[in-house]
């Protein structure tokens, strides 16, 4: 990924254990989403069969913003009779 590097992980932060070691990463292309003004989250309200939804997750996971996703219930309307 472009500008991806590992680094040794300060205490306290975000880091990924594998025995005595400490790791996380950083990317020196995009900044972080609180340099970037992203104060909260994203709320994306999804139908989980609907081909949009899943593209709006893929380019939000991509541009490092937080999104709080809610899934919404199938509705069956009845055939009324």
């Amino acid at each position: 990924v472009l500008g991806w590097s590992p680094t040794g992980a300060d205490e306290g932060g975000y880091s990924l254990s594998v025995g005595p070691v400490k790791l996380s990463d950083s990317s020196s292309v995009l900044a972080s989403a609180a340099d970037r003004g992203i104060k909260e989250p994203l709320v994306l309200y999804e139908y989980e069969p609907s081909p949009y939804c899943k593209k709006v997750r893929e380019v939000c996971c991509l541009l490092d913003i937080p999104v709080l996703c809610k899934p919404c219930p199938i509705v069956e309307q009845e055939v009324p009779k």
